[in-house]
């Protein structure tokens, strides 16, 4: 490390600044400096100064992981150009796990803190993120990508997934196997098809896609391109059956061991609600099936966050798809609010009331 960078890394106002400086000629980046002054505050106390500035995120909305996930991702390319060291938390998340003794971070129970800390340490500078606010994060990538979360936005992400979240051996370790036991490879199609919860009305959520909608999109892509097997990724144990019972005479792979739904829960309150069900456990197979549709050849799915991701590891290899098709039906502009839908917890029976909009 130059002088110069040690001596930066030792005053979090001056680093902050020379953040500016190196990205001077970065008009977006520039344009919205002073907008993403408002959802961060920098603690420079005398007592602070000289230290390491810390960013941390924390995700206090219960969220599906892979919604969390790829926060993550916009939050570690929001602390990679401003030269921040991440530490990523999960203080109130429907994967928690009490069986789980080394941390009370679900975010580690599946990776690694990319900064090297699970804590703040004592003294440290610190820049809180403001997780209700994705402008900071997302300003860098541009509206113009945002807007459709298109390439651009999915190879910048990617780029900050294959950088600096790497999966805990365990994890690692399971996510291996799947792929190595499913023979999912370039000779494979990944389709992803989301059903349960998103079968309900959530404003601003896209709207479900019916399994026959993807039928032709397989069909061309094995007719194109020639594939051997399909791997078939669902939360929905009724969509499993159905695309089973259409593709009897196709090799399609699947995971025998995710929880799927039967109803119109999210997996990640199936978890939560049933003790039998280990949160931690359900959260490895679904990165399994993440991973899997990521080392796939092709891939076709819906607007769902888990294929999403799927594409940000992929991206993170500089590896592209030979099939890449997303179904698009739109987005509920009215229903459910995601973020105060209320949960009657019946562990027994798993029912669930909600708020209707």
């Amino acid at each position: 490390m130059s002088g110069i960078k040690r001596f930066l890394s030792k005053h979090p106002f001056l680093f902050s600044l020379s953040a500016v400086w190196s990205h001077r000629k970065d008009k977006a980046y520039l344009a919205h400096f002073s907008e993403m002054q408002q959802v961060v505050k920098i603690d420079a106390k005398p007592g602070n100064l000289g230290k390491a500035p810390v960013c941390v995120f924390d995700a206090k909305d219960q969220i599906g992981l892979f919604a969390y996930l790829r926060r993550a991702a916009e939050f570690l390319y929001y602390c990679d150009r401003m030269g921040f060291t991440p530490l990523l938390l999960w203080s109130n998340s429907d994967y928690y796990d009490s069986s789980i003794k080394d941390t009370d971070n679900p975010f580690e129970y599946f990776y690694r803190q990319p900064g090297g800390i699970s804590s703040i340490p004592e003294g440290a500078s610190v820049v809180d993120y403001a997780p209700g606010s994705l402008t900071a994060a997302r300003a860098f990538i541009t509206a113009r990508y945002l807007s459709d979360t298109g390439d651009a936005f999915l190879r910048e992400t990617g780029k900050m997934v294959g950088e600096y979240l790497t999966l805990t051996d365990a994890a690692a370790e399971a996510v291996k196997n799947f792929v190595r036991e499913t023979e999912i490879g370039e000779d494979t199609l990944g389709v992803h098809i989301r059903g349960t919860d998103i079968r309900k009305a959530y404003k601003n959520h896209p709207i479900f896609v019916e399994p026959a909608d993807y039928y032709p999109l397989i069909d061309e892509a094995i007719s194109a391109h020639g594939f051997k097997r399909i791997f078939l990724a669902t939360d929905d144990a009724g969509i499993l059956s159905e695309f089973l019972d259409h593709y009897k005479t196709v090799d399609v792979r699947y995971s025998g061991s995710v929880i799927r739904g039967t109803g119109v829960l999210g997996i990640h309150k199936e978890a939560a609600f049933n003790d039998e069900i280990s949160p931690c456990r359900e959260g490895i197979n679904a990165l399994s099936d993440a991973y899997g549709l990521a080392a796939c050849g092709g891939i076709i799915s819906g607007m769902s966050h888990l294929p999403m991701f799927s594409r940000m590891i992929r991206f993170g290899k500089n590896e592209a798809f030979s099939f890449d098709k997303t179904i698009n039906k739109g987005f509920h502009k009215k229903g459910i609010n995601a973020t105060t839908e209320k949960f009657e917890q019946d562990k027994k029976n798993k029912t669930e009331t909600t708020d209707k909009a």
